[in-house]
């Protein structure tokens, strides 16, 4: 479990949380990025000592600390962090929605200890007979009605990775820890594809951030952080296709209720690579057929090289 109370912004669509000693808003978002913590970095570290299940919980949803004219603002991104896709075994809870700011209190800042979020949140976390889930249910329910009182929307988010309810009273894990080398099976579940990011001497960097930028009628995307063998058709040094890099897995889950359905689902994929500089984000579209359960990556135009210092 990592929880995280604090300061925490969106920076050209990656999440930072601002620590102790991060710098101020006038060093620039280049410059704070790289001193502060990014979420995403931080998962995929943890994620690789193959865990069962994990939970992460941040209070960190403020408004951007950054002009007008900057990065963040012009791309609509002053508030709140940003959404991410479900990751297998994860169970990610942000105190607001995406683009949301968090309030740290209500009415009096000097008697009111904790953020409105976490004073929902504790007593719930102690119920032995409630899911994650339904924490995260009754918590958004809780937080949205107190914003309502001072003109405030907030409404929590939180993105579901783990098969099946978790409860933190019961010690059992609720799922197989897989491997960097494993895959997610099941009837209902479709592997897309995989997005990696590695430099001219074929060595990987963090993981590209994916998002999915279709709404999906019958199922639902997790990732997960994996190995595999380079793609020839990503970015990266044309030399290194066929190594093995470190990277995201896609999947797409179909809802029970469609499990036997014919109908096709068709799926954009964005992957951002962030680590590049400039960073490069490229797009995919899938088509998957829920009654074979077959996807199909549907031609693209020619990906420019680009050598990555």
């Amino acid at each position: 479990m990592f929880y995280f109370g604090g300061h925490g912004i969106q920076v050209d669509g990656l999440n930072y949380l601002l620590l102790k000693d991060s710098p101020d808003a006038d060093a620039g978002e280049k410059v704070l990025a790289e001193k502060s913590l990014n979420f995403h970095e931080l998962m995929e570290q943890l994620e690789a000592h193959q865990l069962a299940s994990s939970l992460y919980i941040l209070d960190a949803c403020r408004v951007s600390p950054f002009p007008d004219t900057s990065a963040s603002a012009r791309s609509g991104q002053l508030r709140g962090l940003a959404a991410i896709e479900s990751l297998y075994g994860a169970f990610v809870m942000y105190s607001a929605g995406p683009d949301e700011e968090a309030l740290d209190f209500l009415a009096d800042p000097n008697n009111e200890r904790n953020s409105v979020y976490a004073r929902h949140l504790l007593p719930l976390l102690t119920d032995k007979k409630i899911s994650l889930v339904e924490v995260a249910k009754r918590v958004q329910v809780q937080v949205e009605e107190d914003g309502k009182k001072v003109a405030h929307q907030q409404r929590p988010a939180y993105f579901d990775g783990i098969v099946g309810h978790y409860y933190l009273a019961n010690l059992d894990a609720s799922q197989k820890p897989l491997g960097p080398g494993d895959r997610i099976t099941g009837d209902n579940v479709v592997r897309l594809g995989e997005y990696a990011t590695w430099d001219t001497r074929c060595q990987s960097r963090p993981a590209p951030r994916v998002s999915i930028c279709t709404l999906l009628r019958y199922g639902r995307i997790v990732t997960r952080y994996e190995t595999f063998k380079a793609p020839s058709q990503q970015l990266g040094s044309a030399r290194c296709a066929g190594t093995t890099q470190r990277g995201v897995g896609v999947y797409y889950f179909i809802n029970p209720q469609y499990q036997t359905t014919k109908a096709f689902e068709r799926i954009e994929v964005e992957a951002k690579h962030w680590t590049m500089s400039p960073s490069v984000t490229t797009r995919d579209t899938f088509e998957i057929n829920l009654a074979t359960k077959i996807a199909k990556r549907i031609a693209r135009p020619p990906l420019t090289r680009r050598q990555v210092p």
